[in-house]
């Protein structure tokens, strides 16, 4: 009888489309000569079978957890979802978080925005895309300094994303650079 289950447990696992697993791992920017932490949540829904939409958060440090649940949350949901977000392993105010340094386009000198953003459409994505089964289409998610990074993608690489999604413009940072756009 052991033999008979483990049969039709090793067929129902390996027939159909696998389910990811969550993860998170660091991956080095040589735009920004730094590290990140990429944390990973796969969500497969009930009805839909393929490749992912991906979900990118910035944020992650404050985000992931919060977005993990929602998602998680959300009765019959019947589309497969990867979420990934950007951390820095720590929270905003604690030493080592860079958001400053990396969601403004301008503001303060020495910003990384620019260079986050080739982080994104020429590190993070790709990487993505070749060690993921995910679609095309893109969301970029940010909230206060991270929606007006999210905007400044937006504006400069529309076509990066496909959605955008941009909670509560961020007044400390170069919000400025929207209105000047």
């Amino acid at each position: 009888m052991r033999f008979l289950a483990f049969i039709v447990i090793f067929l129902a696992a390996n027939t159909g489309y696998s389910q990811l697993k969550d993860t998170s791992f660091h991956l080095y920017s040589a735009y920004v000569a730094d590290t990140f932490i990429i944390k990973i949540a796969a969500f497969t829904g009930i009805t839909e079978k393929g490749n992912y939409y991906s979900i990118y958060t910035l944020d992650g440090d404050e985000t992931f957890a919060g977005a993990t649940l929602a998602l998680k949350s959300i009765k019959g949901l019947n589309k497969n979802i990867l979420l990934i977000s950007v951390c820095y392993g720590a929270a905003y105010g604690q030493k080592g978080n860079k958001r400053d340094r990396d969601y403004s386009p301008t503001l303060p000198e020495g910003s990384h925005g620019s260079k986050f953003l080739n982080f994104l459409s020429k590190e993070l994505i790709p990487y993505i895309s070749v060690h993921y089964p995910v679609r095309e289409e893109k969301t970029l998610t940010g909230y206060s300094a991270g929606a007006n990074f999210t905007l400044y993608t937006l504006l400069t690489r529309p076509l990066l994303f496909t959605n955008y999604l941009a909670g509560s413009i961020g007044s400390s940072l170069d919000s400025s650079f929207l209105f000047r756009s």
